[in-house]
């Protein structure tokens, strides 16, 4: 088994990939939330477009803005599908951050139950070693006692 000091680096090295995991998932997390909110935008630009080219055609438009209407609806909709498409990678992305975080959470947390048991193990021959100077005493006063 590693020495203390060993098990302590290593913990101490799990702590930084962890905190360094979170800060990679914060920032992930930081751009789905940027990303999703682009999105929403350009679904709502759409949404209103199409409200105003039914709303334009209904009260009779010209050909060539009825044609700049709907060219520009169609980019707007090309976008939307570019932005999901970045969401998606996103989120996928999101997810990679989460798993490896989690595994850094994990490794973190062996390194702590082999600190425990270490400690546990250090203990335990401790007090083995003093409980073999009590016997060790025990027996030498007992042995006085007997020769006296």
């Amino acid at each position: 088994m590693p020495s203390p000091q060993q098990l302590t680096m290593l913990t101490d090295l799990a702590d930084e990939r962890r905190d360094r995991a979170a800060r990679k998932l914060a920032r992930a997390l930081a751009m789905l939330k940027d990303s999703e909110s682009r999105l929403a935008l350009l679904e709502g630009y759409c949404v209103d477009y199409h409200a105003r080219l039914a709303q334009n055609a209904a009260s009779g438009v010209a050909p060539d803005e009825m044609r700049n209407f709907r060219d520009f609806i169609a980019r707007l909709e090309e976008a939307i599908g570019q932005q999901r498409a970045e969401v998606a990678a996103l989120q996928q992305g999101v997810a990679e951050c989460r798993t490896g975080w989690l595994l850094e959470r994990r490794r973190k947390q062996s390194f702590e139950v082999l600190i425990g048991r270490a400690d546990l193990d250090a203990r335990e021959a401790e007090a083995r070693r003093l409980q073999k100077l009590v016997d060790e005493f025990a027996g030498r006063a007992a042995a006085l006692r007997a020769a006296v």
